[in-house]
């Protein structure tokens, strides 16, 4: 389900769906397409700059399989995807296309506690 969102403002924990394809120049194994992603950033940040830090969503032939802390599996929009952790990026707050979903508390403290030990953050 698609609801509107303030893309001017994302929040923490709310999954938007974004257009990554025209990300240039991406190379190998860089997540392109448009995609779902998870906005990372704090509340405040995410206010006041232009970009948001986001980690793709993806699914892999509809079976999403979880390797953390590389991948962490959630539920957005009724759907199970993995949270690819080490795809972390910033994006212009303009690649946000639309509003899907806010994922499960739960989910969100996953993903963070996955990209502390990818980062080596204690």
């Amino acid at each position: 389900m698609i609801m509107p969102g303030n893309p001017a403002a994302p929040r923490r924990g709310e999954v938007w769906f974004a257009n990554l394809g025209e990300l240039n120049p991406s190379l190998g194994a860089e997540i392109q397409k448009s995609r779902p992603v998870l906005v990372i950033g704090t509340n405040i940040i995410n206010q006041r700059r232009r970009t948001v830090l986001v980690i793709p969503l993806a699914t892999s032939g509809g079976k999403a399989e979880a390797n953390p802390p590389l991948t962490v599996g959630v539920t957005c929009g009724g759907k199970q995807g993995v949270a690819v952790i080490d795809q972390l990026r910033a994006l212009d707050k303009q690649r946000l296309v639309s509003l899907v979903d806010t994922i499960h508390p739960g989910d969100l403290e996953l993903v963070m506690q996955a990209l502390c030990q990818v980062l080596e953050i204690t």
